[in-house]
């Protein structure tokens, strides 16, 4: 568990964190994907 989280409030920002994510996600070798940003449920 991350120590620091980052608040993302901006929707064009969530949306790059989002699809590299995804993207991290998508290859084969990869087992799991964390991140630390909190991404506010406005957007």
């Amino acid at each position: 568990m991350p120590n620091a989280h980052i608040t993302i409030d901006d929707a064009e920002v969530a949306g790059k964190v989002l699809k590299i994510m995804d993207a991290l996600d998508d290859l084969d070798d990869v087992v799991n994907v964390h991140t630390n940003a909190d991404i506010t449920a406005d957007i």
